[in-house]
């Protein structure tokens, strides 16, 4: 994989219309921390040493909104290593705006990339309004036939979309 990265990454490290370089989808999950943190680390050297002018980043996905409650190692070098912090949340609105507090700490822009799973009792109505917050940033929706998926268990889809989230500068 790191060739193919490479490759692309090369062909298009100063191409305007690439935002950011999102290198890794939920790295650790099924509880794969230890084996994956490994390939963490050598994509985001891998990446850094091409030089893009894009900021990187991969997303957070398992984080508490206790703040008392740390990252586990792979969650923490993608919170050091990140230019802007990406993060996945499947959670109430108060839980998203505590967790939003807890990563805005970073002082870096903040993206939610993944936030609605209706079979997880969030929806559209309680969860939108959080992203229109009047914050002179952008919000940015993605949506299409990639981002919908079956739920496990269930029958009803789950669209993902992505949210801006102001970093308060």
């Amino acid at each position: 994989h790191y060739e193919w990265v490479r490759a692309v990454i090369s062909a298009h490290k100063d191409d305007e219309r690439i935002v950011f370089w999102d290198l890794y989808n939920e790295p650790g999950n099924s509880r794969r921390e230890e084996i994956t943190l490994p390939n963490v680390k050598r994509m985001f050297e891998t990446v850094r040493a091409i030089g893009p002018s894009q900021p990187l980043t991969a997303g957070i996905f398992h984080i508490s909104p206790d703040e008392n409650i740390p990252l586990n190692e792979v969650m923490q070098y993608l919170f050091d290593h990140s230019d802007i912090i990406s993060y996945h949340c499947y959670k109430s609105y108060n839980e998203h705006v505590r967790i939003i507090k807890r990563l805005k700490k970073a002082g870096r822009p903040l993206l939610n990339t993944e936030w609605l799973g209706r079979c997880l009792g969030n929806n559209v109505f309680d969860l939108f309004p959080l992203f229109l917050q009047p914050t002179g940033k952008s919000l940015f929706c993605f949506a299409g036939s990639k981002q919908i998926h079956t739920c496990v268990g269930g029958n009803r889809p789950v669209v993902v979309l992505a949210a801006a989230v102001d970093t308060g500068k």
